[in-house]
């Protein structure tokens, strides 16, 4: 039996079901209509994208993985560390959450190596599209060799060489001549910003031929190789809320109201009876006990009640005097002059023209080989370097970041027989993400703060420390985070043995981490308690202070920074094994049964160097006695254990009820350790007592007693060996933590409407346990809450401050529909759509990228929409080659000039909507008084009440959000808000010219957002020229300036024109 034009994509097992008939013994039956290849084996949710949509299709930047969002159940939310670390060329690669699964949670594979960034847990190497032969997304697997991760297994297959050589050159060109303006450029009156960029390379591939030495073609060598290269400048129109010059005099009457501040609407007074008003500052050196029934003598008035009093400031005015000098200095160093806006305080105030310039190379070279019919081997290298100039609103803020990445990969296959095949791979990747200053403000700055005592400087970049100064001005940014090297080996095997209806799979992998992270730098936070009002025991008005006048007063409220041993450098050996079977119990019918098993030990420290705090034993865990350690320590050999319980079973069937209608539905256990396997570790780097990590908050809420002139010397938080004293406890975690586990399950139907199209229909859904959930520890216990100082009060007294600290106490669901129509290339058109509809919901949606919580003693208290819940998601991809030119359906029998002109196009577009990203409604100040962050608004009225339109000004009423009773937390949800929809349109009209079958020039056109419409972010977004990451959580914050107004917006149209020649 011949069957003619068979199409065998990545990872795809086809079958071919034929009914033979006696015949001649010479006689062959040909089958030449192929049927369209309905997936008749297996369970597992998959997209393919072929050759010809990965290179016709508009990608922004050229990016394989904005294909992924083709995929049904894919929806454009990635972490906020993955979209801050990842270079953006162009429109920037992007790694989604596919059926639920955080964006963490995808594994990446190339040439069928792995390709993972093991810090983000991205892809390491991108391919251009004119290298890749074809990729396709897998979710909701089924077979039991595929692990690593629960989410998106995306699989890459890079082209090959033949016998004849081929390749092509390309260049691609953008400015802002033909762009659109952005929305908010046009709002301001800005001009539009500057735009470049060129994205150029080749690729080449044939035999392997060395004149006179070697022929490739005889010997069956073949080569095949790409480079490509990208520059990019883009401008942004940037905005900031900036100190006015008439505040930094000490001048704060533009924000003293005549509006009294009220709790739950009783008017706020002192403990000398005197009304509080919104905006009003206060002298923290004022600061003094009053007792109840007692004159206070500064101002002869009788004490209501006994504590602490503040008197304000004239006028609202800080007298010259008791500005500190330091502070001026960093403020003037590190703020420009307002100019932008009608004065005041109305923000932004402060506008600049800012650019995103990206230099990026990559290229790799791969050799195949066949020893003979039964051998085949390759060998890649692969090499990608880019380098990012961040973009920022104020000009010493800027960050740089410096990614590289190298790949070896190796494979070998050996047919031992018809029914044996084995399968190795050999991996070695190098990746360095490095966060670094871009714009270091110097050492004399660094001096004459006075910083310079408790501030390192390493790596020959002095700079100074980064300041908030909230709730009202932009805060300066000064933090490095060198991410690498991250060096990784990996070596599986893959055996497949069919024997009758069975086919027989076992595999084993091992895969060796060596991972280094650093990051160091010096944060001082600035609210409005230092310089607010005293209202009663440990009670602040926050209607009250200001943190610049705080500043400006020489009063910090926080102190935040990495001292001492700050990296991380670990190892372990992941190893995995599996075994399957499918068996084709029927003509019709096709069972897939499989178990998986991954072990991967605990990250290990170099020298053993490990600890942090347990709540479990109320103690500190370390790796290797200290001197006289803290009484509380407790010696381990390892700070986590080890889990051992980490089977996978596998189950999926597929049944044919006709030729052309299929029934699949399967489930499947997968444990995660990519997604936050080297995250974990990122507390525990700060190891006490070897590095410090300082975290000190709700300062000088009280008598000032911590200076922004006079930080605590480095030295004054190490401890000695003879007396280590109190631990500085920076983190800890569970060390019983057990490994992120998914059980996914699906069932659904595939029908073949036409020889070239299928329709998929399937419900999808999951759960997911163990989600690790990072929140503030040693916070007050609940029956607890109220006023004064919080150590007192929190979970363990001895220790003064609250730390961060790593559970595993998360959980997920997530349910769709999928719907998924397909066209294979046929008669010149190929499409893909998809639709899904679905809910997800979660506690927090991934480590360290996800929501705060607010209290730890009541994590379900946040349990809500996933930030990656988008219930409808529409996409619709298609390439279609006009049936016109000479030998086509109209002017077949053109020549010349109107063949040239008329004939041989092609259109391909890409059209994408979603219902818009939910988010969360804040409070901009420590209200329950507990030293956590994220603490939500209370909920008092409808946001969407009868008659209320939203628009750009008001997303949502902002009087149905408040903040709520002092010391306790608020009612409203987390995610109970969604942003504006998003559409999409892109489109590429391309034309070629032939000079012969193989050599042509290819002409191209493309427009991302087409139409121009402007899609909004999220109430909360940073007002800036452009928001390019529509799945970043947003939030809005009560109280705060432009409080539920839209301040961000996607990009406008981009025209991109390209050129290419294929030979």
């Amino acid at each position: 039996v011949v069957e003619e034009d068979v199409q065998l994509l990545v990872n795809q097992d086809r079958e071919a079901n034929f009914t033979l008939k006696v015949g001649q013994v010479t006689q062959q039956v040909e089958v030449t209509a192929t049927p369209a290849a309905l997936n008749t084996t297996n369970s597992t949710l998959g997209t393919v994208v072929g050759s010809e949509q990965v290179v016709d299709l508009p990608l922004n930047g050229r990016q394989f993985t904005q294909m992924i969002l083709l995929s049904p159940g894919a929806v454009p939310h990635e972490g906020g560390q993955q979209a801050a670390f990842q270079v953006q060329e162009g429109g920037g690669g992007i790694s989604p959450s596919v059926n639920g699964q955080g964006a963490r949670f995808n594994n990446y594979t190339l040439d069928g190596g792995l390709n993972n960034e093991v810090f983000k847990q991205t892809w390491t190497i991108s391919p251009p599209p004119d290298a890749i032969q074809e990729f396709k997304v897998q979710s909701h697997s089924v077979d039991a060799n595929v692990g690593m991760a629960p989410g998106a297994n995306v699989n890459v297959a890079t082209k090959t060489g033949t016998n004849a050589f081929h390749g092509n050159v390309w260049e691609f060109l953008r400015n802002d001549k033909l762009d659109a303006a952005n929305f908010f450029d046009n709002f301001s009156h800005s001009t539009k910003p500057p735009y470049r960029q060129n994205q150029f390379g080749f690729t080449a591939g044939g035999p392997l031929v060395v004149p006179h030495l070697y022929d490739g073609r005889a010997k069956r060598t073949y080569f095949f190789g790409y480079y490509e290269g990208f520059r990019s400048t883009q401008g942004f129109t940037e905005f900031a809320n900036v100190p006015t010059a008439t505040e930094l005099s000490g001048d704060f009457s533009d924000i003293l109201t005549t509006k009294p501040a009220t709790s739950n609407g009783v008017p706020v007074v002192d403990p000398l009876g005197r009304p509080v008003i919104d905006g009003q500052i206060y002298n923290p050196y004022s600061t003094r006990p009053v007792t109840q029934g007692v004159v206070d003598p500064t101002t002869g008035l009788v004490a209501n009640s006994t504590g602490l009093v503040r008197d304000p400031f004239s006028g609202n005015i800080v007298p010259s005097a008791m500005l500190n000098s330091q502070a001026l200095t960093y403020l003037h160093a590190m703020y420009p002059g307002a100019n932008y806006g009608p004065g005041g305080n109305v923000f932004p105030n402060f506008t600049r023209s800012s650019a995103d310039a990206v230099t990026g190379n990559q290229f790799a070279i791969r050799l195949d080989h066949n020893f003979g019919n039964n051998d085949t081997i390759f060998g890649a290298f692969y090499y990608n370097k880019a380098l990012e100039d961040k973009p920022c609103p104020l000009p010493l803020s800027c960050n740089i970041l410096n990614a590289k990445g190298r790949t070896v990969n190796v494979g070998y296959t050996h047919l031992f027989s018809p029914t044996l095949l084995l399968n190795l791979h050999y991996m070695h990747m190098y990746d360095d993400s490095s966060f670094l200053i871009g714009t270091p403000a110097g050492l004399a700055l660094l001096n004459s703060t006075n910083n310079i005592a408790i501030e390192p400087v390493r790596s020959n970049l002095p700079y100074v420390n980064q300041v908030g100064l909230s709730p009202r001005l932009s805060g300066t940014s000064q933090f490095a985070v060198p991410l690498g090297p991250f060096h990784t080996h990996a070596i599986n095997g893959d055996l497949q043995k069919i024997s009758g209806h069975h086919t027989l799979g076992v595999g084993y992998l091992a895969y060796h981490i060596h991972s280094f992270d650093d990051g160091w730098g010096l944060s001082q936070n600035f609210d409005q308690y230092p310089s607010s009002a005293i209202i009663g025991p440990g009670a602040n008005a926050p209607q009250s202070g200001d943190g610049l006048a705080s500043m400006l007063l020489n009063t910090p409220s926080g102190l935040f920074g990495f001292l001492g041993r700050t990296y991380a450098d670990t190892t372990t050996l992941w190893q995995g094994a599996y075994v399957q079977d499918k068996w084709e119990a029927s003509k019709k019918l096709t069972l897939t049964i499989g178990v998986r098993y991954d072990y991967v030990p605990p990250m290990r420290f170099k020298n053993d160097q490990d600890s942090g705090w347990s709540n479990n034993c109320g103690c500190l865990l370390i790796t290797q006695p200290f001197g006289n350690a803290y009484p509380f320590a407790n010696v381990r050999p390892r700070y986590f254990d080890p889990q051992w319980r980490e089977f996978q079973p596998r189950f999926g069937f597929a049944y044919a009820l006709t030729q052309k209608l299929v029934v699949r539905g399967g489930g499947a256990v997968f444990v995660d350790h990519g997604g936050n396997l080297i995250q974990e570790t990122q507390d525990d780097r700060i190891a006490w007592p070897w590095g410090i990590g300082v975290n000190k908050v709700n300062l000088n809420r009280g008598v000032p007693d911590t200076f922004f002139s006079d930080p605590p010397p480095a030295t004054s938080f190490f401890p000695s060996p003879t007396n280590p004293g109190i631990p500085s406890i920076f983190g800890g975690a569970n060390e019983r933590n057990q490994t992120p586990t998914s059980l996914q399950w699906n069932l659904g139907m595939e029908e073949q409407l036409s020889p070239s199209t299928t329709l998929a229909v399937d419900y999808v859904g999951s759960r997911d346990n163990h989600l690790v959930l990072n929140y503030t520890d040693n916070s007050p216990v609940p029956s607890k809450m109220g006023p004064g100082p919080i150590g007192p009060r929190s979970l363990f007294p001895y220790f003064p401050e609250e730390f961060a600290y790593d559970t595993n106490l998360g959980y997920a669901s997530y349910n769709a529909l999928d719907v998924k129509a397909e066209r294979r290339f046929s008669q010149g058109l190929t499409f893909l759509g998809s639709y899904t509809w679905s809910h997800c919901l979660d506690i927090n949606s991934g480590l360290y990228d996800g929501d705060p919580i607010p209290n730890p003693y009541d994590f379900r208290s946040i349990y809500g929409r996933c930030d990656q819940d988008y219930p409808n998601v529409l996409t619709f991809s298609g390439v279609y080659n006009l049936p016109i030119g000479r030998g086509k359906q109209f002017g077949s029998g053109w020549s010349g000039a109107s063949n040239g002109i008329l004939g041989n196009w092609q259109v391909g577009g890409i059209l994408a909507a979603n219902s818009g990203a939910p988010f969360t409604v804040y409070i901009p100040f420590d209200n329950a008084n507990t030293g956590t962050g994220g603490q939500l608004a209370q909920l008092v009225g409808n946001p969407l009440p009868s008659g209320f339109k939203q628009s750009r000004d008001l997303w949502y009423n902002p009087s149905a959000f408040a903040v709520c009773a002092p010391y306790t937390f608020c009612n409203a949800g987390r995610n109970i808000l969604r942003g504006p929809a998003r559409v999409d349109f892109d489109l590429s009209l391309s034309k070629d010219f032939k000079f012969t079958e193989s050599k042509y020039l290819e002409l191209r056109v493309e427009s991302f957002n087409l139409f121009n419409r402007v899609n909004f972010a999220s109430p909360g977004g940073g007002a800036q020229g452009s928001f390019t990451n529509f799945g970043g959580a947003a939030g809005a914050t009560v109280g705060t300036p432009n409080f539920m107004e839209i301040l961000a917006a996607g990009p406008a149209r981009e025209i991109q024109f390209g050129l290419k020649i294929f030979f």
